[in-house]
């Protein structure tokens, strides 16, 4: 969550992305700039990241389609060897930085392809600078592709396409979004979020994850709380892409014709367990109060607004009239009056910053994260459901393998192709639903407990971020007390 203390650094490398916004006259000065925010020179940059990204001679192989877990010693990750000494046991510990592009406005790209700078620093990888440069279309990848990678966990979100045109909140947004998932022991670890950290050729490399894991995370412009279930993660390779040529579970109901729609329904998923229900019906409510609060922060805002600039008008007029003040002593009795009321001014408006800081940076973030809270509610609804496919599938199936089986009884041969086959299918299906049951019910925990650290969470960060506001609202009020005393003692 956001908490307004994020830090910020404003350097980063020119990728090939970033190459083709920018003005090639104007990379090296860019560039240069660069360095010189970060206290770096030319020397110390190429030892610090001129390093091989990996201990293979070509940091661009393809990515392994293997399922083994990043923390395996020795595994490496697109663009980066994981260091052997590390210990699995232990948290690892990250620094990554979002910086703001610097790109001309004349040479901006569309929002959504703006490139961010990302430096990360962590000694689980051989180089432990590393500098790269995701869009937002990126941080929607990453976003499904953990998303798919962790069922039942909530997923920090990426920033609304609402405020893409405010690069500075972007930039704040998805850092925090990367805080967030480097901070939690169950999502620092996952290849995906390594990848998306160190990987220069990320595009094609991440359209191979997806692929691989058909994830559905490229090109992804749904909802954030609609959610797809890959059959693969689900049932294996074989039995998924099988799933897949068939239409996907459900896809013998999803037969158009009218008769054929009559005669197979689609099976009704019943939620068992009320408290997700209400879970559902609490997010609801929360994100109209949420947005009901937002509306009423920034009206107050907008009249703050509007006090800062009648007090500074007035600041104005006072100095004015110390320049037509005949004598020194009266001169300096409006200037310093002046000041008083400019005092003020900043007061506001500082205030006032702080103010749209917490509104926007983590009202806004709160309430599109319970858009990811809802996505965790949909895909246990969703194995539900295909459960409930599944269970009617089977069910059908053993009324005719049970048929089939009397009347080879009747008729005394040995067993038919048919039903052999209505075997294998039985036997398929009961396996589809042990392993639907199983995760239907693993998921249930997962969310349980999710939800329950999620309140927690945003309370404490909440509290975090209205003890920072009134701590500054306070010391800006002793500041506008100390000017009327100090006006006061002189005058």
């Amino acid at each position: 969550m956001f908490t307004g203390t994020q830090p910020s650094l404003h350097g980063y490398t020119i990728s090939d992305a970033q190459k083709s916004v920018l003005i090639p006259d104007e990379i090296n000065e860019q560039l240069q700039l660069q360095l010189e925010s970060l206290g770096l020179d030319q020397e110390t940059y190429r030892r610090l990241f001129s390093k091989p990204r990996s201990r293979n001679s070509t940091s661009n192989t393809a990515i392994s389609t293997e399922r083994e877990s990043l923390h395996v010693l020795g595994t490496s990750v697109q663009g980066q060897t994981l260091r052997t000494d590390s210990n699995i046991e232990n948290p690892i510990h990250f620094q990554i930085r979002v910086n703001e592009p610097i790109i001309k406005r004349s040479n901006l790209p569309p929002y959504q392809h703006v490139p961010f700078p990302i430096i990360t620093t962590s000694r689980i990888f051989e180089n432990e600078y590393i500098m790269v440069t995701r869009r937002y279309a990126d941080f929607r990848w990453l976003y499904r592709q953990l998303q798919n990678n962790h069922w039942g966990k909530i997923i920090p979100v990426p920033p609304p396409l609402e405020i893409l045109s405010d690069l500075r909140s972007v930039r704040r947004w998805m850092e925090s979004m990367l805080h967030i998932i480097m901070n939690d022991s169950g999502l620092q670890n996952d290849k995906d979020f390594h990848m998306f950290l160190t990987c220069d050729n990320f595009e094609p490399n991440a359209k191979s994850r997806e692929y691989v894991s058909k994830s559905g995370a490229c090109d992804d412009n749904n909802d954030l709380s609609e959610i797809h279930i890959s059959m693969i993660k689900l049932f294996g390779e074989e039995d998924g892409n099988k799933i897949l040529k068939e239409g996907g579970i459900d896809g013998a109901y999803q037969n158009h014709n009218i008769i054929s729609s009559f005669m197979n329904s689609v099976p009704k998923y019943s939620e068992p367990d009320e408290w997700f229900d209400k879970r559902l019906e609490s997010i609801s409510s929360l994100q109209i109060q949420l947005s009901e609060l937002n509306k009423a922060l920034k009206l107050a805002s907008n009249q703050r607004d509007d006090v800062v600039s009648v007090i500074n008008e007035f600041s104005i007029i006072i100095n004015s009239l110390s320049d037509l003040e005949g004598t020194k002593q009266g001169s300096t009795l409006f200037h310093n009056y002046a000041n008083i009321f400019e005092n003020q001014r900043d007061f506001l408006k500082s205030y006032s910053d702080e103010e749209r800081m917490l509104k926007i940076e983590y009202l806004e973030f709160y309430k599109y994260s319970l858009e990811s809270m809802k996505a965790i509610l949909n895909q246990r609804s969703k194995l539900g459901y295909f459960m409930t496919v599944v269970k009617a599938d089977m069910s059908k199936s053993k009324i005719l393998l049970e048929k089939q089986n009397v009347s080879t009884e009747n008729t005394e041969n040995a067993k038919s192709e048919k039903l052999i086959q209505l075997e294998q299918e039985c036997h398929i299906l009961e396996r589809r639903y042990h392993i639907l049951i199983e995760q239907w019910e693993q998921i249930s925990s997962v969310i349980k407990e999710e939800v329950s650290k999620f309140n927690v969470e945003v309370a404490n960060t909440f509290r975090a971020n209205v003890a920072d506001l009134l701590k500054s609202f306070i010391n800006l009020q002793k500041e506008n007390i100390d000017s009327f005393t100090t006006f006061q003692s002189s005058n």
